[in-house]
């Protein structure tokens, strides 16, 4: 069987600093935060959920721009996820960037469903994209104080984030140690960078262990079927909002489920 997910409207992601980020990554720049709902304060949150699942939704992302030490600033939202796990039947995943332990420990108790973490393999990466002075020895320990905390935590490696090309996947995915799950996304070229190219795409895709289901995550360069296509027939678990040209040639090959969430929940 493979999954299919379509967020959509009923899985929106909800910034909690609008289109702003500390860090101005050349990447993005805050143009990803623009297109997601925004919240200022934890009641708003907290109604928006109370809407979202009164009009039918399956849960939500809480994301955001990152502070210039390289988290998501979504701690004072954490009682009001609790009251929103009390109170609806929606899923949540949060982004943290990497977090401290004050962080960790206002999160444990919000019973939210999962934690979509960065790893990044490279420090050059790390210093010339995120402008942040960490090693990937801090990333390594950000995701280990989310995972000895008892929390769900699903990592993301985006290949070619360095300007679209190769540099330190293969030791983020050596630094997780067989995950029970990876989301593989791509860099998504705007005015940075270029496309991966399939060799390098599907040459870290190879470096997973077998043990370790891997879903083509919501944040990839689109208008590429062959890669989905093939990545798929390298035994890829599942597509967000594959193309198409993928659905229609995967529905006469495999059992295809379609899920309204995220691929992390």
């Amino acid at each position: 069987m493979k999954k299919f997910y379509y967020p959509g409207d009923r899985f929106p992601s909800v910034s909690v600093t609008g289109s702003s980020c500390a860090l101005s990554c050349p990447h993005c720049d805050g143009r990803f935060l623009e297109r997601m709902i925004h919240v200022s304060d934890p009641k708003e949150l907290y109604d928006f959920a109370l809407d979202l699942e009164e009009s039918d939704g399956t849960g939500f992302l809480l994301s955001g721009g990152c502070t210039e030490q390289g988290k998501v600033p979504i701690e004072k939202y954490c009682e009001a996820l609790s009251k929103i796990k009390e109170s609806t039947t929606l899923k949540i995943n949060i982004h943290t960037g990497i977090p401290d332990e004050d962080m960790v420990r206002a999160i444990v108790d919000t019973e939210i469903d999962a934690v979509s973490y960065d790893m990044i393999g490279s420090k050059r990466t790390i210093n010339k994209i995120y402008d942040l002075n960490f090693t990937p020895k801090d990333y390594k320990q950000g995701y280990e104080r989310l995972k000895n905390a008892g929390l769900r935590v699903v990592p993301h490696i985006t290949v070619g984030l360095n300007g679209g090309e190769l540099d330190g996947e293969y030791r983020a995915i050596e630094l997780l140690k067989k995950p029970e799950k990876i989301v593989l996304n791509s860099l998504i070229p705007t005015d940075f960078g270029h496309s991966v190219s399939k060799e390098d795409f599907f040459s870290v895709m190879d470096h997973i262990s077998d043990e370790t289901t891997i879903t083509l995550g919501c944040m990839r360069e689109r208008g590429r079927s062959k890669m989905e296509i093939q990545a798929l027939k390298k035994g890829a678990d599942g597509i967000v909002l594959p193309s198409k040209k993928t659905e229609n040639w995967a529905k006469n090959r495999f059992d295809i489920k379609k899920v309204e969430k995220c691929c992390v929940v």
